[in-house]
């Protein structure tokens, strides 16, 4: 025979009420908190998972810049140019050599052509008959050229613009450089004193000195002509 609902409530409640214990209170939302157990107790385990793959393969989660290898492209086959003097201060008299230094870049090993960009102005230029000519020098891994100039009559400062040309796979490659060339007055006067007994020097000190004293007994000498001939008129 079975028991009504309400009958087998109170029945447990007498029982629990004899063993000295209280029945299990079941909330409303048990259902939910045991899927909340169960989320958590997944999202515990993925952490897990996560911090153990992390620490196998760090570089799954991270990448550290300083630790990439980055490949340079080499650089492309070029000279440089370099004038040494670049710049020189000499008399009239003067020859000025200069050097034109041809450097090899990324493995470079073809000719290069030397000329001037414009030529020399013959009014007020220096002469430098090594530049009417272009020069193929060959860089290995250096090269090295030299030219003379001679200046002009004129005191001047003149600048050279010399230009490099090599023909490559890659293109025509084409480098100036200019040289500076200041031409002064040649130096005619002498330190040692003169042996000509009549040349002697005043110094300007004394020569002014000598021009007032001149000048006052001038001036004395003439008011003192002036007053005698005043006397000799009243007498």
């Amino acid at each position: 025979m079975a028991i009504p609902h309400k009958s087998e409530t109170r029945l447990q409640r007498d029982l629990y009420k004899a063993i000295g214990s209280c029945p299990p209170i079941k909330t409303k939302h048990s259902r939910e908190l045991a899927l909340s157990k169960s989320v958590f107790l997944l999202l515990l385990l993925g952490l897990f998972l996560l911090t153990s793959l992390s620490s196998a393969h760090p570089t799954l989660l991270s990448r550290d810049p300083s630790t990439v290898s980055v490949l340079a492209s080499p650089a492309s086959p070029d000279f440089e140019l370099r004038a040494a003097p670049s710049n020189a201060t000499l008399p009239l008299d003067r020859i000025a050599n200069v050097t034109i230094q041809v450097h090899a870049v990324g493995g470079f090993n073809g000719p290069v052509v030397l000329e001037l960009t414009q030529p020399i102005s013959s009014d007020y230029g220096p002469s430098c008959p090594d530049l009417d000519q272009p020069k193929t020098v060959t860089p290995n891994p250096n090269a090295t050229w030299t030219f003379s100039c001679t200046s002009g009559d004129n005191v001047v400062s003149y600048t050279l613009y010399l230009k490099g040309t090599a023909t490559t796979s890659f293109g025509r490659l084409i480098h100036t450089v200019q040289v500076t060339l200041n031409f002064t007055p040649t130096n005619t006067s002498s330190s040692l004193p003169s042996t000509d007994p009549f040349q002697f020097s005043i110094p300007p000190t004394y020569a002014i000195t000598g021009a007032l004293v001149i000048s006052l007994i001038a001036l004395t000498s003439y008011f003192r002509k002036k007053h005698s001939i005043a006397a000799r008129t009243h007498c």
